[in-house]
């Protein structure tokens, strides 16, 4: 089925993600102050109001910016949030404190307080509202691609849990889980359910907010944080202590470092992570067969080894991992 996708601003920016959405095979419902803006692009329909452009889209880009600006398009007549019930908003704008506090009492979506990558943090209150919203960074361009995977509902696998995710929590009490690469969360949301605390991180801004309307539907919400984050960049720090660090077919090999330090003395780290299908073949993002068990030889090895990969669509064996760290 054609997903229909709201673009709300035709700018440089808005402009450049509509016309990449429209090559991806979406259908794209988009709205400008200045008409003649928006036809110009020539990706879809153009619509007459924000309230017009959002009503039977699945997802809404906003690239808003300027509070009062933001305020008249959400909320004044026709406005975006007259149809925007039950939806996913990405927002694009920069955070701002008075405005959020707007949303968050207008009880459109619920804000977490956004944190940039160095700067400390707790995790929401559960008595907050149960839907989670973090103000995104800008979005990469290398990043679109993922973000266009998500939205066609790829790489989501049912909600269904890789291997060795569910042996790993076998009769272990839930505690705080780090979910590095979370995508679409169906790992985090596999730990939520059953009673973990979730930090989920992706560099996929769709893939995380995809994340939290699933959990808010299915009433976990409250145990998941989710973070838009470039885990690839070398500012990247893994900030406080866990009890399970999940890493998923991903594969940046600094992360090692990080995962050994982010876990709690006696913590899980549980893997499945795609191997090379032959000796000659050159990939960064895969591991060499025995690599992932090398890694980890000092720590207690409570599952290891290397087979087919447990997703169908996956052409490249996978080494999977649950390994301790000594108390």
């Amino acid at each position: 089925m054609t997903r229909v996708v709201a673009v709300l601003g035709t700018g440089k920016m808005g402009g450049g993600i509509a016309r990449r959405l429209k090559t991806g095979a979406f259908q794209i419902s988009i709205w400008d102050r200045t008409r003649s803006k928006a036809e110009a692009l020539d990706v879809g329909r153009v619509a007459g109001s924000p309230a017009d452009a959002v009503r039977n889209s699945d997802l809404v880009i906003s690239m808003l910016t300027g509070p009062e600006a933001v305020r008249e398009v959400y909320f004044g007549p026709a406005g975006a949030f007259e149809a925007a019930g039950g939806k996913t908003v990405v927002e694009m704008r920069p955070k701002d404190r008075h405005l959020d506090g707007d949303l968050a009492r207008r009880g459109q979506v619920a804000l977490s307080n956004a944190r940039m990558i160095g700067s400390r943090h707790r995790c929401p209150s559960p008595a907050r509202s149960p839907r989670r919203w973090r103000r995104l960074p800008t979005m990469k361009e290398s990043r679109m691609d993922w973000d266009e995977r998500f939205l066609r509902s790829d790489e989501l696998h049912g909600y269904v849990p890789s291997p060795p995710l569910p042996q790993a929590i076998e009769g272990i009490a839930p505690g705080r889980a780090l979910d590095l690469a979370c995508g679409a969360g169906r790992h985090a949301i596999f730990l939520a359910e059953r009673g973990w605390k979730v930090h989920a991180i992706d560099g996929s801004r769709v893939g995380v907010q995809r994340m939290l309307d699933v959990a808010h539907k299915r009433g976990v919400s409250s145990r998941i944080l989710g973070e838009v984050a470039d885990i690839e960049s070398p500012r990247f720090r893994i900030e406080g202590e866990h009890d399970l660090v999940c890493d998923f077919y991903f594969l940046h090999r600094p992360l090692f470092a990080e995962i050994r330090r982010a876990l709690r003395p006696s913590g899980l780290f549980v893997a499945a992570i795609h191997i090379h299908a032959a000796p000659d073949e050159g990939c960064r993002f895969l591991l060499d067969p025995g690599e992932l068990r090398a890694l980890f030889l000092d720590w207690e090895i409570v599952h290891s080894r290397e087979c087919d990969a447990a997703e169908p669509d996956h052409r490249h064996g996978t080494a999977e991992l649950i390994a301790r760290k000594p108390p």
